[in-house]
């Protein structure tokens, strides 16, 4: 259903009893500046307090932070690398899920020579090996710059930490290449590809509707999961779209997310997010 009739049909007391906003950010509340939209920060700033604004997020907490500064809620919590690490307002670890070091041996020895970003995100670190083009693109895209380390040394940083996420960037056909690879060798991973020159890897034990059930039971037990609005526009946001009491999914979100979705709003590039939030919630 499109979000004018939603706004039509829905009771201004079913419209108030949404108390929790998660909302994915690349392709869903960002502009074509990967940045908030001043129509977007002007909502947002003026959600009260009472009601939580969570990101949901692939990124780092270092490349999340920055959002909620900008609409002045820099203490909501996090969820990073889909889900695999949980933080609060304080940057304090709430749920942590990692894969092993070994996996990063297996890509690294199996990629060989070929041309392919192999990045590591454990925590708030990112570690990859060179500053290229893929590096560049990231560090634009996100406002966060990697430790510059050889294989042997960021083997060396995760060995004990264990590894959120890893991200390969590079010619589509080399990602095909280590996809196939991973799906014969590792069962136990999840494979994503946001973009066919995109795999981002992580434990298959993770998600975002999982991660925001796990800070509703820790730190929003008052809130009931009917109460929940979730935003997304791609696959690993199909879990938290339906976990939500509300699922939208943006305008230029996949098919498979607006079959999922109770509403669809307006694209990411106009302020879909903004125009729901300011209809359902705010009037």
């Amino acid at each position: 259903m499109l979000m004018s009739g939603v706004l039509r049909q829905l009771s201004m007391q079913q419209c108030n009893r949404y108390r929790m906003i998660c909302t994915d950010i690349d392709g869903t509340l960002l502009n074509s500046n990967r940045d908030l939209s001043d129509k977007t920060k002007e909502v947002l700033s003026r959600l009260p307090d009472s009601v939580p604004f969570v990101l949901a997020s692939s990124r780092m907490p270092d490349a999340m932070r920055y959002f909620l500064n900008s609409i002045n809620r820099p203490n909501e919590p996090l969820v990073c690398y889909n889900g695999a690490l949980i933080v609060d307002g304080d940057n304090s670890v709430l749920e942590s899920v990692t894969i092993g070091a070994d996996i990063f041996r297996l890509i690294s020895e199996h990629k060989g020579d070929k041309v392919c970003n192999v990045s590591v995100y454990s925590y708030n670190n990112w570690y990859c090996s060179e500053v290229d083009y893929w590096t560049k693109r990231e560090m634009n895209n996100t406002r966060v710059s990697p430790t510059i380390l050889s294989d042997s040394e960021i083997m060396n940083r995760v060995e004990d930490t264990g590894i959120h996420k890893i991200m390969c960037m590079g010619d589509e056909a080399v990602i095909d290449d280590i996809y196939n690879m991973l799906i014969d060798n590792r069962a136990e991973l999840n494979l994503y590809r946001s973009k066919p020159t995109y795999l981002e890897i992580s434990s298959k034990d993770i998600d975002k509707a999982l991660a925001i059930d796990k800070l509703k039971s820790v730190l929003y037990r008052d809130i009931k999961q009917e109460q929940i609005v979730a935003f997304g526009d791609n696959h690993n946001d199909l879990e938290m779209i339906n976990y939500a009491g509300l699922g939208v999914a943006v305008g230029n979100a996949t098919e498979s997310i607006k079959r999922a979705a109770t509403v669809i709003t307006d694209s990411n590039l106009n302020d879909g997010v903004a125009n729901v939030v300011d209809g359902l919630i705010l009037n």
